[in-house]
């Protein structure tokens, strides 16, 4: 079987194009060494400038108490500049620059905006905006959590609800196409238990099983229902308790990044510009043009940085 590519990437041009986009102007796209650091470890920040303008310096600044870092309240850093190299493909010569974030104790959320200066008009464009608007700022967390010591000897079957298994005495849909619905539930898992450990698996990478308009569950409309295609809540809580009493253990595959355009939370905010849901969202033209998931429209991007959307995720 063929990998798969998601969405528009599996044109070429479309990936192409998406390599000159990261390239054109400034941009960090959390580049980061380490992306998941541990207390008292330096952080190297990464960004690229490129284009038909030159940059001529950079600068960072940042905050460790999870305030929203200004740039001039904050404290700022300059970048350095590593290297210059040429590439075919924009061509163009890609700049890159640096900076290393002093260690934290463990517990530090760390909020950081960068930024690079225009040779032409001096004007500080902010990464990844293009422009010189201050935009909300990347975030990180220090802190130690070791690998579990179950996940050490986790052996791990996936099962994907919708294609597993209908349950003892259910058919399976007839289908015509990979994204109609087959007929998978979450009884069908249920029924599977005692075949999934006599084959010696101890661990069940369950796909989402959320409310969602699609057969795969990565668009969740509702982080509160179950999708009454798969079952029931008190099919889900016997799942739990049965696969737990024959210790095999359940990990969500969930999305913390993107939801459905249907969510209650996404209607409301493109439909009134008062919205308490509107800063959920990036916008860069309300209400039709937002930031999504790989530019997928059925994927709005949470804008995890705004507190209320932080706290109703977690």
């Amino acid at each position: 079987m063929n990998d798969e590519i998601f969405g528009s990437m599996v044109d070429p041009s479309q990936r192409l194009a998406l390599h000159l986009g990261n390239l054109e102007g400034v941009h960090h796209l959390y580049r980061r060494d380490p992306l998941d650091p541990i207390p008292g470890q330096p952080i190297q920040l990464n960004l690229t400038t490129s284009g038909s303008v030159p940059y001529r310096a950079a600068r960072c600044c940042f905050s460790v108490d999870g305030t929203d870092p200004g740039w001039s309240t904050a404290t700022l850093l300059e970048l350095q500049s590593d290297e210059s190299k040429w590439d075919d493909s924009s061509w163009s010569v890609v700049r890159t620059w640096s900076v290393s974030l002093p260690p934290q104790p463990a517990g530090t959320l760390i909020r950081y905006r960068l930024a690079a200066q225009r040779v032409d008009t001096g004007e500080w464009v902010q990464a990844e905006s293009g422009s010189n608007s201050v935009t909300n700022p990347f975030s990180l967390w220090v802190d130690h959590d070791p690998i579990p010591a179950w996940a050490q000897t986790a052996l791990v079957y996936q099962v994907f609800p919708d294609r597993f298994y209908p349950g003892d005495g259910r058919s399976w849909k007839k289908t015509r196409s990979l994204t109609d619905f087959h007929g998978g539930t979450l009884r069908g898992v249920v029924d599977k238990l005692d075949y999934l450990g006599s084959l010696g698996f101890n661990t069940i990478w369950l796909n989402p099983f959320f409310k969602t308009p699609s057969h795969h569950g990565y668009n969740a409309s509702d982080y509160y229902a179950v999708e009454p295609r798969l079952g029931t809540s008190a099919d889900l809580k016997e799942l739990i308790d049965k696969a737990h009493a024959r210790g095999i253990r359940l990990v969500l595959d969930f999305v913390a990044n993107h939801w459905s355009k249907e969510h209650f939370s996404f209607q409301d905010a493109i439909k009134n510009p008062q919205s308490l849901y509107h800063d959920w969202y990036y916008w860069n033209h309300w209400p039709d043009d937002y930031e999504c998931y790989f530019k997928v429209r059925e994927l709005p991007k949470i804008n995890l940085n705004h507190p209320a959307a932080r706290n109703y995720m977690l």
